[in-house]
């Protein structure tokens, strides 16, 4: 649950950006118990960054940090940076980098192998602060093309 307050900084034919400023409530269950209580209440700042870079193509880029006000060392921040490319009125092409971190990510079972044979016992590892990936999407659009 989350709520807030944005603020458009610049919103211009080929410019946007705006602001926000929030309180959160988090109400998480681990997959593994970890003694950490799931439930806080955060703040949220981000921003949301468009650029017409040619009558074609368009950057986007948005970043969104959490941060739990209970425990201040559990910050969690994501961001993505796009780019579009209108190949025709109804056909384009996107391209999109998306990055997650996480400052106390949570913990993972993994079965434990002493020279390559299954123990049975697991043991309890934090999963990768930072997860990234990459996409590429065709875009089509029905929607009646602009006109001027």
């Amino acid at each position: 649950v989350d709520a807030g307050l944005g603020y458009v900084f610049v919103n211009t034919e080929r410019t946007s950006f705006r602001g926000t400023l929030g309180l959160t409530y988090t109400s998480e269950d681990y997959t593994v118990d970890d003694d950490r209580d799931g439930s806080f209440v955060g703040a949220r700042a981000g921003w949301d960054f468009r650029q017409k870079l040619f009558d074609n193509t368009t950057l986007t880029h948005t970043l969104l940090a959490d941060e739990n006000l209970e425990d201040t060392e559990d910050l969690r921040l994501d961001s993505q940076l796009g780019l579009h490319v209108a190949m025709s009125s109804r056909l384009g092409l996107r391209l999109n980098w998306r990055l997650l971190w996480d400052n106390q990510p949570a913990l993972a079972e993994f079965p434990l192998f002493l020279g390559g044979i299954d123990t049975g016992t697991t043991v309890l590892a934090p999963y990768k602060k930072t997860d990234q990936g990459f996409s590429v999407s065709l875009v089509f659009s029905f929607a009646p093309p602009k006109k001027g």
